[in-house]
């Protein structure tokens, strides 16, 4: 009985940390999204992009 509470428990922590991750996402929304190679497939906060310096600088040429 208690290693079946202890699977039950540790499901809906899991379910809970996916969900609070997806929200903190979806909460940081703006005009435009520019994502990481792979981020849609696999959305996760510690994905980001490697020279967001220079995308920006291109953006604002473009006048973004």
């Amino acid at each position: 009985m208690g290693f079946a509470g202890m699977i039950i428990y540790a499901a809906l922590m899991e379910g809970r940390f996916i969900s609070t991750e997806r929200n903190a996402l979806s909460m940081n929304l703006g005009d435009i999204q520019i994502h990481a190679k792979g981020y849609r497939d696999d959305p996760d906060l510690y994905t980001r992009m490697i020279d967001s310096a220079l995308m920006i600088e291109k953006l604002q040429l473009q006048g973004f």
